[in-house]
């Protein structure tokens, strides 16, 4: 009677570890699809691009920089990720990209968060720089805020020593800084016409 309590016991125990570990590898998958999903389709905005739609395109881009500024140059999803993989991960322990990683592979997720992501953010701001209706100084914030996130990202990936990648990342917190103040009070004046 006792043996029979002990493997119910045992029996349990292994269900409810494999229930665990099947949640666990379903979260992971769904952030990581989650995370290459949503910057492929917002990377495509030049396609699908409109005049009303552009303040709400810079206002994301504005928000993702801040988060991974927040954040310890990392991005939220990917912290989740790594914290569902390893509930002793520490916030800002590495800037790795695995949720892309464990879906894309090492070689082709690196290509796109170095090159295809920066490239798409720029040629973006480009084409709204371009046809947008922003004012000027927006857009002129939004040009260098768009090299400041490429210089910030390089500094990221590279070898660079930790005081130069700190100047680096201090200069492009403040470029931020003021474009959102900047786009705020662009986009205040032109609600303030409508009322």
């Amino acid at each position: 009677m006792q043996l029979t309590s002990v493997l119910e016991g045992n029996i349990y125990d292994i269900i409810k570890l494999k229930i665990q570990i099947y949640i666990r590898v379903m979260f992971k998958e769904i952030f990581s699809y989650l995370h290459i999903i949503c910057p492929f389709i917002i990377s495509t905005y030049l396609f699908w691009r409109a005049d009303t739609f552009d303040i709400f395109y810079v206002y994301y881009f504005i928000t993702l920089n801040i988060s991974w500024l927040l954040f310890k140059d990392e991005c939220l999803i990917s912290y989740i990720y790594k914290k569902i993989n390893d509930p002793s991960y520490v916030l800002g322990a590495s800037t790795n990209v695995d949720d892309f990683e464990y879906i894309l592979g090492k070689n082709i997720s690196d290509k796109i968060i170095n090159y295809y992501i920066p490239f798409m953010y720029v040629l973006n701001f480009l084409v709204i720089i371009y046809l947008g209706k922003l004012e000027n100084s927006v857009k002129i914030f939004m040009l260098l805020s768009v090299i400041s996130y490429c210089i910030y990202i390089y500094s990221l990936k590279s070898n660079m020593n930790l005081n130069s990648r700190q100047f680096i990342k201090n200069i492009h917190t403040m470029i931020i800084t003021v474009f959102l103040g900047t786009t705020l009070h662009s986009h205040m004046k032109k609600l303030k016409k409508f009322t």
